[in-house]
């Protein structure tokens, strides 16, 4: 997601968990948050302290058109959310940021997926953090880019007495004004959608925010284009060599950083990798609901676990 860490001297990053290093000036990093720390760009985020590490905050944002130009280029691959926060957080900070994406839209996760912005389950401290600063930002280009997003918190309930346990541990450890532990009596008056059988309880936390990702990713899109990040929809990148990617047509694009996030078109890039890595591809079934009871003030999210 929405990150304010610094970019590290790194050539290349290829989004692909557990790869071991393979060429020199390429540093492949292990896992989903190492890579997308290692890949993110300087800038200054008011009403919100400095992380752990060092700060890189160059000041204020300023309008895209009076922005100090860096010549640095950021090649992103595929335009999924992971590519277009970093297409959007680097260009805010002044880098040249250019963007390949094989199909004419975003397509694939980032618009099958839940559109839940869900800090709840991050261990407290600089992960929390984190993902508080991507709540923040996310409302933040939401409204300028007038994307529909919802900051209905969100309802863990328990429904068996080891979970309520779990619950009434969380809020004894975290004791913070922003979650609320709900009886099951408190919880059938405020969100009529819970089912009664076996509901012992419920966490209600204030932090989380839905978006509709189809619409979403639109937006996104828009408001990165209005930025000045160039977009190559249908160009999809067969090939990424030391300092430069390849498209279909032949085309060739240097980079200072790269971030590949393309999906399913990681196995065509780097086959071997993966293969030597053991990366197993998983499967998310998405399904639409009945209507539900009362939906200005109950939104679905997982039907085993949260109502927001």
């Amino acid at each position: 997601g929405w990150t304010q860490r610094e970019p590290r001297s790194v050539r290349s990053i290829l989004f692909i968990p557990s790869i071991p290093s393979k060429t020199r000036n390429t540093r492949w990093m292990q896992g989903r948050q190492a890579c997308v720390r290692a890949v993110a760009f300087p800038q200054a985020h008011a009403n919100r302290p400095p992380p752990a590490t060092r700060s890189c905050g160059r000041g204020p944002r300023r309008p895209p058109n009076t922005m100090r130009e860096l010549r640095q280029q950021v090649v992103i691959v595929g335009s999924g959310f992971l590519g277009l926060s970093h297409a959007i957080l680097a260009r805010e900070a002044g880098y040249r940021v250019c963007v390949f994406e094989r199909s004419g839209r975003p397509l694939g996760a980032s618009v099958r997926n839940f559109g839940a912005v869900w800090p709840v389950g991050c261990v407290a401290g600089t992960e929390r953090d984190q993902a508080l600063f991507g709540v923040e930002t996310w409302q933040r280009v939401a409204a300028r880019a007038r994307i529909w997003h919802d900051p209905c918190g969100s309802l863990s309930l328990a429904c068996r007495e080891e979970a309520w346990a779990v619950l009434r541990e969380f809020k004894r450890e975290i004791d913070s004004p922003e979650f609320e532990l709900l009886d099951r009596d408190a919880v059938l008056r405020r969100f009529p959608a819970a089912n009664p059988e076996s509901l012992h309880g419920a966490l209600f936390s204030r932090s989380e925010l839905v978006v509709q990702p189809p619409r979403a990713m639109a937006g996104l899109v828009e408001y990165a284009t209005s930025l000045g990040v160039e977009f190559h929809f249908g160009s999809p990148v067969v090939a990424v060599q030391e300092d430069r990617v390849t498209t279909s047509s032949g085309h060739e694009r240097a980079f200072d950083h790269l971030l590949v996030a393309a999906g399913e078109e990681m196995r065509l890039l780097f086959p071997r990798e993966l293969a030597a890595a053991g990366v197993q591809p998983c499967h998310l079934q998405m399904l639409r609901t009945a209507p539900v009871p009362d939906r200005k003030s109950t939104r679905l999210n997982s039907s085993h676990a949260n109502i927001s």
